[in-house]
């Protein structure tokens, strides 16, 4: 009896650090880095909404830029509550990068407009992301779940808000969002692990690489599914543009800055868990990948 009642108080005292750790990072117990169905934004964003629902058309005509420059300033100073930031945020990154790239890779403006610098700023330095479409934007506060009766799961999801290019190209970000999926049981596991190299439970570190080794063929299963429903010609094509940065050309933001900001655009390699994963195994990566992902 003693012994199981030091085990439940064991167990409890791991569950409470992953628990406590998961609060300090808004790590869902459910969805892990997931923010699912994002709360609407008040009705002062819907033209900017409106638009986005219709970017691709717009890109195509190539009207996207001028339909921005005249929008007025929104102001974002009274968003506080974190899920509506990081909707808002989404938001502004995706229009952002559309007009960045309406007219193809070598005609990027010079000067991104008051009307998304200024905003999407706010709203970058709120939510401690940057003022460009990231992982975070595209995939993390981006997917609805469509029957709520039902699993979570690809097939079950959809994104609120897609960027310019063949609808097909959506399933690069509903495959890596499943992706995602998959990282809340190696989170758990990295963080079991964790508290018991610190309780020196050598049995129980075994256990947790085992079911870490486990997790990770898991998470390799996941990322190939990306080939049941993206044509590689396509997202090469016409989607890869739009998640490109400004990181050699730089870009001034109106309003905020006069000088050009550069900035690395979105890819799946922001994906945490991944370099969670790196971290705790202490993968030594090579000085053009280090540079890569720090850039990141």
């Amino acid at each position: 009896m003693e012994v199981s009642r030091v085990d439940t108080c064991l167990a409890d005292s791991r569950q409470q650090y992953i628990q406590d750790i998961f609060d300090d990072f808004r790590i869902s117990s459910t969805h892990a880095f997931l923010l699912v169905d994002v709360p609407e934004l008040p009705s002062r964003f819907d033209d900017l909404a409106d638009i986005l629902r219709n970017i691709a058309q717009l890109v195509r005509q190539k009207k996207l830029r001028c339909l921005i420059n005249e929008l007025p300033v929104i102001d974002t100073g009274d968003l506080v509550e974190y899920e509506i930031l990081r909707h808002a945020h989404m938001l502004y990154s995706i229009v952002t990068n559309s007009y960045v790239w309406q007219d193809g890779e070598f005609q990027a403006p010079k000067v991104l407009p008051k009307q998304l610098a200024m905003p999407l700023t706010d709203l970058s330095r709120k939510v401690e992301l940057p003022p460009v479409v990231c992982h975070a934007s595209l995939v993390l506060a981006n997917i609805i779940h469509i029957d709520q009766s039902k699993p979570l799961e690809l097939g079950n999801m959809s994104l609120k808000y897609s960027l310019p290019g063949d609808k097909s190209c959506d399933w690069f970000f509903l495959a890596t969002g499943n992706v995602e999926l998959k990282i809340l049981p190696v989170l758990k596991t990295l963080l079991e692990c964790q508290w018991s190299v610190e309780q020196k439970h050598v049995n129980e570190v075994t256990s947790c690489l085992c079911e870490l080794a486990n997790h990770i063929d898991d998470l390799t299963a996941a990322f190939m599914r990306m080939h049941e429903g993206l044509d590689p010609d396509k997202f090469y094509h016409e989607l890869r543009p739009y998640l490109g940065g400004w990181d050699k050309i730089g870009m001034i933001y109106e309003g905020v800055s006069d000088r050009p900001i550069k900035m690395t655009g979105g890819s799946a390699a922001q994906c945490t868990g991944i370099q969670a994963i790196d971290i705790f195994l202490q993968v030594q990566h090579n000085s053009s990948r280090k540079s890569f992902t720090k850039n990141l």
